[in-house]
């Protein structure tokens, strides 16, 4: 091969190498060409020599050629001028018009040069020169030539192509080449190309990242097979075998790999020839994170599958058309049939009882609606292949991405046996209870109304002119009477807490009141045992608080009741102070009050004769005692106690006792009220600030109540346990020139008493005090005269009243009070209008009772046996009151009162005040007597005073 060529192709390609794979065939043919046209020029030159004949065929051969040939052959000399041109058209002129023409002139000046030194460079090397050139042709798209130049007898012979058409197919195949280069190294999948023996010739980018080796490591010295387990790689040479022939296999084969850091990863091989030839193409994907997810997806759906079949309940999945798609072991035997009978093939609802199924398959249709809801649960019935109907607890969700419904369903039916059993259970019980509260109203209406009459003819009786021994009499029936009435109310209050119809009241009150009636209640019975009942208060105890006052005495009759009853001497401590205190707006606080709350200890302490640790907890429950002996000695029903505790609960506190046989006991509890907003914590007077007393008292507890009591209005306070230290006292402070500003005295002290005391200093006048009161535990025929006459200020019974003390210190101050001790009497009651009353009463005992109530009166009264005649004369004339009796023959109260609004309303005449009396005592029945038209009721037995004051109290409202 010429030089001049080599170098021609090197400069276009780089290298030899890198030349097109017709480069040889290309220069070949150019050479015969060249050869050829040597040989004819040479026969034309010979052609002289020979004859004319074959002259002129070698002629006719040659033209004969350039005319078919696609190349132009110009013969050129050094310079350029072109001797001869034969073959296609050149460029834009044809081949006889290119002949004596210089090719600078044909092809132009800058092209022209490069054609001369080609013809200067293949005549002085004498070898092929070869050069490339773009050119328009024409029809003026530009085309790539190639000229050869060859130098032959002094000139250059040249023959130029048009390759275009070439160097364009060549492009195509390396663009090719290179899409194809590119798709096998940016493949997602590891490629390699093997020769027969699986042995890698080349590897993609990918292939290393998977392996963990180089290229290097790669190709040409490793196998696949070197990669693959060999148990993996026989499955796959073997199951490939055939399929790797094809170009376009159709399976590919899953298998372990392992990476040069020993990794393992889970790979699919895919094998295929390349072209028919012996090397394949081996495609790897790797699989690994789906065939974990596989793993864990498998070891999932084992887990749930297994859930589903062990949890306990009958579980089903639901298609949209209620198809069930899969049951359980649970439902398959509850619905006596197998799995494979189920799934698939049955309706949810064909097992849904008829009266369920459009209830079940709504909210199955909801829930699909609304597949982010929470699972709704509901309660449906089963039918079983043997035709059991089973009731079901059912919760049915929505499975997440998926419009399937999965329904579990636990069986209890035997639960709503038992439900109905106890809710037939709980109607009689509810029949019984209904008969219970209606026979205890019908014996509190019973036994209050003789009651009414009892106690009433004993108040009468105790107020005309009986001598010591009568009045021990009626002092004992009425006690009796109260008592009995006492036991009534506690075996009601027993039955209302029982059935839950108990409610508290939350009302304003004063707590010092509540506190003094009770002690004024409770002072009787004490003083009859000659027992001191002490009272303490502390300052910082809100006075006035919001709750349940009724209730709230209650339980301290009771506790004190208790105490009174098991206590032969000594004396009995009532103590109240503030355990706690909350701010306004804490969670069980209404909000509209805006008030605080406060905790509140409330403890009496006895001296009598104690409770055994093993029966303190006992003796809270119902109709339970310490003992049997006890039951005897002292008598009751054990049922104050428990309805104590119960009353203390429902005040949001608890109840408890500390108590020693022999040594006393002490019960304490705890409630919870609201403070009223203008509540002050300190009874305290002004005027009373620094005033100096002297409390003279054997008894330590009392003396201190009442220094606590002093205290707190700002007085100067001094004790004497006796009448030797109260007169010594009296004495140093009369020398000292400051002498007490009040006495108070206890009336019978071992030795001298306080007559004695006030005895004594009046005998011997001075200044000695401004004013004396007498403390007596209970008031004797001549004590207040005698009291008078000594000079005191004012007698008063223990434990004190807070308020009447303070109103007798300050009246005694001001020198306004002459007989103080005129404070415990009544004042006479005001002048009453004449009024005209109708009382309804069957009871002939109760109509003479009332009857004595209003004697003195200047009211006119007319009676009725029932109810019938009451509302007949009602209609026949004009009364400004009525009484009615509730538990009446013939017509009741309530019809009655009715009866008589109906007729009111008919004549457009005003409400006659109509007060109700009911031995009843439940609430329901104190509503229906409001419902029925009453304007007020008065529970049995009725006072005196209690009527008076309603009657005074109902008609004003109408005047």
């Amino acid at each position: 091969m010429h030089t001049l060529l080599k170098k021609l192709l090197i400069r276009h390609f780089g290298s030899l190498e890198s030349a097109p794979a017709g480069w040889e065939d290309f220069i070949r043919d150019v050479d015969v060409n060249l050869r050829r046209a040597t040989e004819l020029l040479d026969m034309f030159e010979m052609s002289e020599e020979r004859s004319a004949g074959e002259l002129a065929r070698a002629s006719f051969d040659m033209e004969a050629f350039f005319q078919i040939a696609p190349d132009v052959f110009l013969r050129l000399d050094p310079d350029g001028e072109i001797k001869a041109a034969r073959g296609g058209r050149f460029f834009s002129l044809s081949p006889e018009a290119c002949s004596g023409r210089s090719v600078k002139e044909v092809l132009g000046p800058e092209l022209g040069e490069d054609f001369i030194r080609a013809i200067r460079q293949c005549m002085h090397g004498g070898e092929i020169v070869c050069m490339e050139f773009v050119r328009k042709n024409g029809g003026g798209a530009l085309r790539l030539f190639e000229a050869r130049f060859m130098s032959r007898k002094g000139e250059a012979v040249a023959v130029i192509r048009d390759v275009t058409e070439r160097f364009e197919s060549e492009n195509r195949r390396l663009a090719l080449e290179e899409r194809y280069r590119a798709i096998f190294e940016n493949s997602g999948a590891a490629t390699f190309i093997v020769d027969p023996s699986a042995r890698i010739l080349l590897a993609n980018a990918m292939a290393e990242h998977l392996t963990g080796l180089s290229r290097e490591e790669l190709q040409r010295r490793l196998r696949i097979s070197d990669l693959i387990p060999a148990e993996d790689w026989e499955t796959v040479r073997v199951s490939s075998r055939g399929a790797s022939q094809s170009p376009c296999p159709e399976s590919s084969y899953a298998c372990r790999l392992e990476s040069k850091d020993g990794d393992v990863r889970y790979v699919t091989v895919t094998m295929a020839s390349i072209g028919g030839g012996p090397e394949s193409v081996v495609s790897m994907l790797d699989i690994t994170e789906r065939v974990n997810i596989e793993h864990a997806l498998r070891k999932s759906v084992n887990r749930y599958r297994t859930i589903f079949e062990t949890t306990g309940m009958a579980t089903v999945i639901l298609e949209q058309d209620g198809v069930i798609s899969l049951a359980n072991t649970e439902f398959a035997n509850l619905s006596g049939y197998s799995k494979q009978d189920i799934e698939l093939k049955w309706s949810f609802w064909s097992f849904v009882h008829e009266d369920d199924a459009e209830r079940i398959c709504e909210l199955h249709r909801m829930g699909l609606r609304d597949a982010d809801a929470a699972p709704r649960n509901c309660e449906l019935r089963i039918k079983a292949r043997g035709g059991e109907v089973l009731h079901m607890a059912a919760t049915g969700a929505v499975i997440p991405g998926a419009m399937q419904t999965v329904v579990s369903m636990q069986d209890i039916t035997e639960r709503t046996k038992a439900e109905r059993q106890l809710l037939e259970a709980k109607e009689l019980a509810d029949v019984a209870n209904r008969a219970k509260s209606e026979f205890l109203a019908s014996m509190s209406h019973e036994i209050r109304t003789p009651m009414n009459a009892i106690i009433g003819m004993a108040d009468l009786l105790g107020e005309t002119s009986l001598n010591l021994e009568q009045k021990k009499y009626v002092q004992i029936f009425r006690s009796a009477g109260e008592g009995l009435l006492a036991l009534i109310n506690n075996i009601l209050d027993l039955s209302k807490v029982e059935a839950g119809r108990l409610d508290l009241e939350a009302v304003e009150f004063d707590l010092a009141k509540v506190v003094d009636k009770t002690i004024e209640i409770m002072a009787l019975r004490a003083h009859e045992k000659k027992l001191e009942i002490v009272c303490r208060v502390a300052s910082d105890v809100p006075p006035r608080l919001v709750g349940d006052p009724i209730r709230l005495q209650q339980v301290f009759v009771n506790l004190l009741g208790n105490a009174v009853k098991f206590t032969d001497e000594g004396e009995i401590v009532f103590a109240v102070e503030t355990v706690d205190g909350r701010k306004s707006g804490e969670p069980g606080d209404p909000p509209e009050t805006g008030r605080r709350r406060v905790e509140l200890l409330f403890s009496m302490r006895d001296t009598g004769i104690g409770i055994r640790p093993e029966k303190q907890q006992e003796i809270f429950e119902n109709f339970t005692q310490a003992d049997s002996s006890t039951t005897r000695r002292y008598g009751g029903t054990g049922l104050g106690l428990s309805i104590t505790k119960r009353l203390v609960e429902m005040m949001g506190g608890r109840i408890w006792l500390e108590s020693a046989p022999g040594r006393g006991s002490t019960f304490l509890f705890t409630s919870r009220f609201w403070v009223q907003e203008a509540a002050s914590s300190s009874e305290s007077a002004r005027e009373l600030r620094g005033l100096k007393a002297l409390v003279v008292d054997d008894n330590a507890s009392q003396r201190s109540a009442l220094r606590d009591i002093l205290l707190d209005w700002g007085m100067l306070v001094n004790e004497a346990g006796d009448a030797i230290e109260g007169l010594s006292r009296i004495k140093t402070a009369r020398d000292a020139g400051d002498p007490y500003d009040l006495l108070l005295l206890d009336c019978r002290m071992p030795g001298m008493g306080g007559f004695k005391i006030a005895e004594h200093l009046y005998n011997n006048p001075g200044s000695v005090a401004s004013s004396f009161m007498l403390l007596t535990a209970n008031h004797r025929p001549g004590d207040a005269e005698l009291a008078l006459r000594l000079g005191m200020d004012g007698s008063f019974v223990k434990p004190l009243n807070k308020a009447e003390l303070k109103e007798a210190i300050l009246k005694a101050k001001s020198e306004t009070s002459g007989d103080l001790s005129a404070l415990d009497s009544k004042r006479p009651s005001p002048e009453l209008a004449p009024l005209s009353i109708l009382a309804a009463e069957d009871s002939e005992n109760n109509r003479v009772l009332v009857d004595f109530y209003l004697q003195k009166t200047p009211y006119q009264l007319d009676f009725a046996a029932n109810g019938e005649q009451a509302v007949e004369r009602f209609c026949n004339r004009e009364y400004d009151l009525v009484l009615m009796d509730i538990q009446m023959p013939v017509m009741d109260g309530y019809d009655a009162a009715r009866a008589i609004r109906e007729w009111e309303r008919n004549h457009q005449l005003r409400p006659t005040p109509i007060i109700a009396l009911t031995a009843n005592a439940m609430r329901e029945d104190e509503q229906r007597c409001l419902d029925a038209g009453c304007t007020a009721y008065l529970r049995k037995p009725i006072r005196k005073e209690d009527l008076l004051e309603a009657i005074r109290r109902y008609t004003a409202i109408e005047d």
